[in-house]
C-alpha cells in the first residue's frame, strides 16, 4: 500500500486564522507517520516514551488550569479563548490580573494576527 501525506484544506474556510489553517493542514501528519512506522516494524525510543509523556503532563496541567478558574467563576469559554493567546505561566493570579485587560498582549498572538 503506497502513502500519501497529502491533505487538502478548504483555505477559504481558515484564511482569516493561520493557526487553524496550519493545524488542519498538518493534521493528517501524525497518523500517517505512526502507519508507516507500524507497517516497517519501527518502535518507538525510550525519548519518545518521554516526549508522549511530557504532551500528556502539559495537557493535564492545562485541564487542571481550567477547572480551578471554572471553580473561581470563570466560564470555560472565555478561559479556553484566553488560553490560547498564550498564557506565559502557570499563574492563576496572573490569569485572574490579565483575562479582562484589553491591552493584555502576548507576541506569538500577535504573530498569527499579522498573518491574516
Amino acid at each position: 500500500m503506497e502513502r500519501d501525506i497529502v491533505q487538502f484544506v478548504p483555505f477559504r474556510d481558515y484564511k482569516s486564522d493561520a493557526i487553524q489553517l496550519a493545524s488542519q493542514t498538518l493534521d493528517e501528519i501524525p497518523r500517517q507517520l505512526t502507519s508507516y512506522m507500524e507497517s516497517k516494524g519501527i518502535k518507538p525510543t525510550k525519548q519518545d516514551l518521554v516526549n508522549v509523556q511530557n504532551a500528556n503532563f502539559f495537557e493535564a496541567q492545562k485541564m487542571q488550569f481550567v477547572t480551578a478558574m471554572m471553580n473561581a467563576g470563570y466560564p470555560q469559554p472565555r478561559i479556553e479563548e484566553f488560553l490560547a493567546k498564550g498564557l506565559p505561566e502557570n499563574s492563576s493570579d496572573l490569569f485572574k490580573i490579565q483575562v479582562d485587560n484589553p491591552l493584555f498582549r502576548n507576541p506569538l498572538f500577535e504573530l498569527n494576527a499579522s498573518l491574516k
